[in-house]
């Protein structure tokens, strides 16, 4: 299963090693939100993060209606991942959502 978090304050950065730091520091202080839940279903060949991304943008409609993916208890309050928000893979690995593509955090 593949976790997605949001920034409780995004500021949508994420441009040099400070900005990874201070995201570091506001993951270990706690803040960051888990809004949803995501199955990938078999046989997708995106990565984890990739996958969870795409699903938890609202494109034609709310993203929480998505197959597959289940949100927090906020839902239909939440928007779309974006820049700084975090991806935990069903390996465990954290990644952090960049301008262009993802950092380990």
């Amino acid at each position: 299963m593949i976790e997605v978090y949001h920034r409780k304050q995004p500021t949508f950065e994420l441009y040099d090693d400070n900005d990874l730091a201070e995201h570091r520091q506001t993951w270990a202080a706690g803040g960051y939100e888990r809004v949803a839940y995501v199955v990938k279903p078999l046989g997708e060949k995106r990565d984890d993060e990739d996958y969870a991304f795409r699903v938890t943008n609202s494109i034609d409609s709310y993203w929480g209606d998505n197959e597959g993916v289940t949100p927090g208890p906020k839902a239909g309050t939440y928007r779309s991942t974006s820049v700084g928000d975090v991806v935990k893979g069903s390996d465990g690995t954290l990644l952090i959502c960049a301008p262009a593509g993802w950092q380990r955090l």
